[in-house]
This record gives structure tokens, C-alpha cells and sequence, in this order.
């Protein structure tokens, strides 16, 4: 054994800190589509994808291929490889997740879904529905978007994608007046939505933001502006719906008996109350047969009765890569989270100076509450939408995302190393669910600083110029009310209906604003598609962590403390007509059967008049109205307003009186940024260098000392023992 004496250990450890500062694999942000190089009237092609412009307002054309992709430990971090589902584009490497797809107001994004699945061996079509069947079938939601729920738009019901190469042609016309905003897609076919989510079936949707949409210190050629797209992989979740799968599969013929129960007694894999049904309690008791709490050959064998052999070996055969863990998360309880596919990777970022993250929970279950210690974050938007008053700043330096929602966060970070982590929100005597939240690392960040660093900058408060399909609704009158109970005692029941395809339960009037009691979303995430709803109630005062508020908008709402389970919201039944639905965002329960169908009745392109100022005449139709708007200054086409400041900003970049930013202070400010950068770069190299060689000649010092005589050595030398 060497001991080195105090100066060369304290070097050395410091040596250790700083190499392992510097290592880590590094943050990778997704495969982008977009067309903005080709704005306002050019065509042409951004990899694989295909532009075609004109007067501004662009076409982007995607293929869009599903199916298995390897994603190697190179780029992930993980000691092997990763076998996921995916999207990804024809040529491009295999990713999770999916392609980022940049679009504006009034583009269209039109997607090829491919599906290059294999068909099943078993056909599981026809298991009954509200089950967990068809691993090989897909389709495609754009979760957020305000656009047309009928094909070939944003319809989960009826368009479904075969394997073997099927395809899909979708169109998303994306309304001239959208907001900007953070959205993604994901697989959504019912009965597979819960294992396609969780092996990464996703990949997130940017809708620009319109020109003065922001104060200039939040333009992306400002701003620094990530997509950081999180998964958390749950493999006990992995293996019960594969357990499911098997089992469903096998139970198509109805003679097999499994662990002395009818396939009848076998249907459900859950309880009413939502926990684990028997019989999949009866594969964890079997560590004979059943390894892994897996139902696979040995324990379909050892436990079933009455089986077609070449049936049963095909149920099993199909279900089998599913099973399929990355090394070091095959046990128990084995969780994997995972940013951009990368696990714990490392942003560079530059020190006291404003950095947007587009965060996007793509879990099926849990709930994400990011917080990032040493450093300002702030809250800009959520669920796509923006704040009433933005940013906002968070009582806790926390935030609470739901499977499925988005949250655009601001951070300001001194120089030094940080960690963005997901961890339990505080109780301190309050009322919070903590049982639900992931606890892991989302990424590490280091905040380089400069030799000038830029002064300290508050950003300014705003108020964002909103479209009329967004404007308050509060004290608005409703032309209906409806109620959603979430979680009622007859899991997996919505208001004592669980899903009929094509089977309408509720009813809306198309252009009017309706009110939604949800009761129940402390427990089950409220998600409804194509419009989304705003909060009308601040929480309970133990439960304010002020990331919700009366005021902002959502389309997924869960809400973990005590008090919190009853919310009243209200919707604006913009435009659009036809079948959508609402549903549990823990996947698997909306695989189980909590999604209902909701229909948009009457004339489509329908909108609400005292948000548009416009009223319905028989003889003219839709003509001007002379009431005022709920709100004077929102947009129905593509011209947007700069926005209201309340508090100004005190940052670098200067703005004008409009509230715009001229072409020259943007190029500076960008030449001065990518300057700083390539500072960073070239100082990074340069520290390289320098640990290197302290490294060697720290070791070469030991190897000389270590070859002296012991009796040479004095109190603080090196001894050989």
C-alpha cells in the first residue's frame, strides 16, 4: 500500500473532482424538422423532410417510421445498449426520443406514420376492449395542439396504423392564430398507448412563437432556448402490462386455466381499487417458475393448464422483447429516467445568464417536480400556453409536472457545477402527496464564466398578447356544465362510464365556453384533447407552491394534496366540431378503460362571440358585433401585438418602445454570445491540458517517492508497507 503524504492526496482528489466535473456524456438535444431557412416562399428539403413555402406560412413534410431502435450506451451513458420503440425519420439514426417539429401559425404539418412492427404471431384484435392487446398496431396524437380531432387531423379513435409497413397520412392544419408554444406526440392506440409511452413512442411539437410575441429578452437569438424531453421507464409497469399482454393473449382460448382461475376470473389485471389484480400476485409468489415476476414459458408452463401449445408459445414469443431491461435495470423496482435518451447528461450553459428549458414529462405515470439548487428558475409557461403574468417566480424553487405536461422553465446560474433533480416536494406539516413524485437525477449543468462576465439581469414581468380563443373566461357565462369524476370506487370508471369506441357520453355546443367539475385529480390526471381549460381556484394556502393559479391554462391536470381533488375549470369549444375524448394520463388506466368520448356538436369554424367579437346572423352569418371583446387586444389571425410589460427588466439587451428588438442589437447580442461560447471552448481545452499534465506528474512524483528507502521518509513522506 502507497500513502501519499497531505499536498499529493489533496492534489490529487482535487485532480479526481475536476476530471470528473469535466466527464459525463454530453447533453444532446433531439433530431430537429423545421422550415424557417425556407420562409417566406422557397421549397426545398431539411434532411429527410420537405418544405414547400409561400407568403410565409410553410408546409413541412415528415415521415415519421415505428418501430423498435436500438440506441447505443455511447449516447444514452448506460453500459449497453438501449432497446426501445421510437420515431425517427428514414436514414436517421435510431433515437428516443422522436424528432423535434418546428412549426408556426398557419403552417401545415403533414405526417407519414409508418409502422415497421411485426405482425404479431397471435393476432390479439380480438381481445376485448379496455385490455391490454395490439403491441403491433399504432396511431399518433399530438398532445396539445388545438387543431381538428377528425381525420386525417388529430383523431385516436378510428385511425389506426398496422404493422409490416402500414402507413398513415396525416395532416395538421395548424390555426393562423395559435399560440406558441411546447406540445408533444406520442403512439395513442388504446390497449398499447401505456407500453408504447413507456419504451419511448414520443417526440415533441414547438410551435413558434409570433414575431413581438415575447419582450426581446426572451427571443431565441437572445435566449438560449433547450429541449429537455424526460422519460422515466418504469420497468415493474413494463412487466405487469407485458405479464397482461401474454395473458390476454393466451386467455383467447378460453379452456386455459392459469393458477387455478378461468380466463373469465383473469380479465382484468387490476382490482377495483386499482392495485394488483391476484393473478399477478400469483406470478410474484412463484420464484420457481416465475423469474423476474415474469409470465414467460417456464411460468406459463408451470402454472397453466388446458393450453394449445403452439398458441400459448406464440402469446409468449411476441411478449417476450418487451421483457428486455438495459443492464443493471432488470430487478425489482428498477426505475430509468432518462433526458433527450440520455441518462444524467451534462448542459453547458453560460454563468448569470437567462437559459429557457422546454421541459416535457413523456411518463406514463408519476409526476416530475424539478428544482435545481444554487441557481434562479422561474416559470414562463405551461401546457404550451403562457402565464397570465409572466414569469413567475416559485415559492419553493419547484416545479409539478403530470405525465404529460409541459412547463417552460427560466434558470440563472452562478458559476459552478449544479444538478437539476426531481425530488419530493416539501411537507413541513402540509398536505402534498410525496409518494408519487420521481426522486432522480434529470441532468447536470455547469455555468461557465467569463473573463467580462455580463452584469446581473432581472427580466421584465409581462403580459402576453393572447389569442381570442385564450382569453379569460372567468366570470363568463356557461352554455353548459359538465362533470367528470375521476377515480370514482368503480375503478377505472369516468362518471360511471369506461370506454366504447364510437360510443358518445357527453356532449358540447361548439363556440361557446363550457365549465368542467373535475373531481378526483389528486389521484388521476385530467387530460382532454383539442381545447384546452383554465384554472379558476388558487390552491389551499398549505398546498401553494404558486405554479398553480387561478387564471392559467392546462390541458392535463393533477393536483397531489389533500383539498385539491375538486377543481372547477372552464373551456372554450373553439372552432373545431366532432368526437375527442378525455382521460386518466397514468396510461395504463386509460388502457384499462378510463377514457370517455366527448362530441363538439354544431357548424365547424364556430367561435365564441364575446371572445371574437362576433354574433350569428340567419340572413349574413357571422358579422361584427357591437359588444366589445372579453379582451380588446387578443388576435384571430397572425398579426400579434408586443406585449404589456409591468415590470421592466433591467438585461443587456435593449429594447425599443414598441417592446421589438432592431436586426443590429439581435446580431450583437448573438455575436457576443457564440464569442463567449467559443471562450468557454477553447478555455475547456486548454484546463484539459493542464489536468493532464498535473495528472502525470503527480504520478510520476509517486512512482519517484515510492522508490525511496522507508527509513528515508519523515513524518509527511510516502512509506511502502
Amino acid at each position: 500500500m502507497v500513502r501519499l503524504n497531505n499536498v499529493r492526496m489533496r492534489s490529487m482528489l482535487l485532480l479526481v473532482q475536476l476530471l470528473s466535473t469535466c466527464s459525463g456524456i454530453e447533453f444532446m438535444q433531439p433530431e430537429e424538422y423545421s422550415c424557417e431557412e425556407f420562409r417566406p416562399s422557397r421549397s426545398g428539403r431539411n434532411g429527410s423532410a420537405t418544405c414547400v413555402c409561400t407568403s410565409g406560412t410553410c408546409t413541412l413534410d415528415v415521415e415519421l417510421d415505428f418501430g423498435p431502435v436500438t440506441v447505443p450506451g455511447s449516447r444514452t451513458g448506460l453500459n449497453s445498449d438501449l432497446h426501445m420503440l421510437g420515431f425517427h425519420t428514414p436514414g436517421s439514426p435510431e433515437t428516443t426520443p422522436g424528432p423535434t417539429l418546428r412549426v408556426r401559425a398557419g403552417d401545415t404539418l403533414r405526417v407519414l406514420l409508418k409502422n415497421n412492427m411485426r405482425p404479431e404471431i397471435v393476432s390479439t384484435r380480438d381481445v376485448p376492449s379496455n385490455n391490454i392487446r395490439e403491441f403491433d398496431v399504432v396511431n399518433l396524437h399530438t398532445h396539445g395542439l388545438h387543431i381538428s380531432p377528425r381525420w386525417p387531423g388529430d383523431d385516436v379513435v378510428n385511425t389506426l396504423v398496422r404493422p409490416d409497413g402500414g402507413t398513415n397520412p396525416y395532416i395538421y392544419e395548424i390555426p393562423k392564430d395559435h399560440m406558441g408554444g411546447t406540445h408533444w406526440y406520442h403512439a395513442h392506440w388504446h390497449g398499447a398507448v401505456s407500453i408504447h409511452v413507456n419504451f419511448g413512442a414520443a417526440g415533441m411539437i414547438i410551435v413558434e412563437d409570433a414575431d413581438n410575441q415575447l419582450p426581446v429578452e426572451f427571443d431565441p437569438r437572445v435566449m438560449d432556448d433547450y429541449i429537455v424531453a424526460i422519460y422515466y421507464v418504469i420497468t415493474d409497469d413494463i412487466t405487469t402490462l407485458t405479464n397482461d399482454y401474454i395473458k390476454n393473449c393466451i386467455c383467447l382460448d378460453t379452456e386455459v386455466e392459469c393458477f387455478q382461475k378461468s380466463c373469465d376470473q383473469l380479465r382484468f389485471p387490476t382490482s377495483n381499487s386499482g392495485t394488483l389484480s391476484s393473478w399477478n400476485l400469483d406470478i410474484r409468489r412463484d420464484d420457481r417458475n416465475c423469474a423476474n415476476n415474469q409470465f414467460d414459458f417456464q411460468c406459463v408452463a408451470g402454472n397453466c393448464e388446458n393450453l394449445n401449445l403452439e398458441h400459448a408459445l406464440g402469446c409468449v414469443a411476441q411478449g417476450m422483447p418487451f421483457f428486455a431491461n438495459p443492464d443493471g435495470y432488470e430487478h425489482e423496482g428498477a426505475k430509468l429516467l432518462l433526458t433527450n435518451g440520455q441518462h444524467e447528461p451534462t448542459l453547458e450553459i453560460s454563468a448569470d445568464t437567462w437559459v429557457r428549458l422546454r421541459l416535457g414529462y413523456m411518463s406514463t405515470d408519476y409526476f416530475l417536480a424539478p428544482k435545481l439548487v444554487g441557481c434562479e428558475m422561474q416559470l414562463l409557461a405551461k401546457d404550451g400556453v403562457y402565464l397570465p403574468s409572466a414569469p413567475r417566480k416559485l415559492t419553493y424553487g419547484q416545479g409539478m409536472l403530470a405525465s404529460g405536461n409541459r412547463a417552460d422553465l427560466l434558470i440563472k446560474c452562478p458559476p459552478g457545477s449544479f444538478t437539476l433533480i426531481s425530488t419530493a416536494l416539501p411537507n413541513n406539516g402540509k398536505t402534498f402527496n410525496t409518494s408519487a413524485a420521481v426522486e432522480e437525477t434529470i441532468m447536470h449543468i455547469i455555468a461557465r464564466g467569463s473573463p467580462s462576465p455580463p452584469p446581473q439581469c432581472d427580466l421584465p414581468v409581462f403580459e402576453v398578447n393572447r389569442p381570442c380563443y385564450l382569453v379569460d373566461l372567468r366570470g363568463q357565462q356557461v352554455a353548459k356544465n359538465l362533470t367528470f369524476n375521476m377515480g370514482s370506487s368503480n375503478f377505472p370508471e369516468i362518471s360511471n362510464h369506461t370506454f366504447v369506441a364510437n360510443d358518445v357520453q357527453f356532449e358540447m355546443p361548439v363556440g361557446e365556453a363550457v365549465g368542467l367539475d373535475l373531481n378526483g385529480v389528486s389521484f388521476h390526471p385530467f387530460h382532454i384533447h383539442v381545447n384546452p381549460f383554465q384554472l379558476t381556484q388558487n390552491p389551499l394556502p398549505d398546498n401553494d407552491n404558486n405554479w398553480f393559479r387561478s387564471g392559467d391554462w392546462h390541458d392535463t391536470l393533477f393536483y397531489p394534496a389533500a383539498g385539491e381533488s375538486k377543481q372547477r375549470v372552464l373551456t372554450q369549444t373553439d372552432y373545431f366540431t366532432g368526437p375527442s375524448v378525455v382521460h386518466c394520463h397514468i396510461l395504463h388506466h386509460e388502457d384499462w378503460g378510463m377514457m370517455i368520448t366527448f362530441n363538439i356538436t354544431g357548424e365547424e369554424g364556430t367561435r365564441f362571440p364575446p371572445a371574437y367579437g362576433y354574433e350569428s346572423t340567419p340572413a349574413y352569418g357571422w358579422v361584427p358585433s357591437p359588444k366589445e371583446r372579453i379582451d380588446p387586444t387578443c388576435y384571430d389571425g397572425m398579426m400579434v401585438e408586443a406585449p404589456t410589460i409591468t415590470t421592466e427588466g433591467m438585461c443587456v439587451a435593449a429594447r425599443t418602445k414598441a417592446g421589438a428588438v432592431t436586426a443590429l442589437q439581435l446580431s450583437t447580442a448573438t455575436t457576443e454570445a457564440h464569442t463567449w461560447k467559443m471562450i468557454a471552448i477553447v478555455l475547456g481545452v486548454v484546463l484539459a491540458a493542464v489536468l493532464i499534465g498535473a495528472a502525470i506528474y503527480l504520478l510520476r512524483g509517486t512512482a519517484n517517492t515510492g522508490g525511496a528507502p522507508a527509513s528515508s521518509g519523515g513524518a509527511g513522506g510516502t512509506e511502502m508497507m
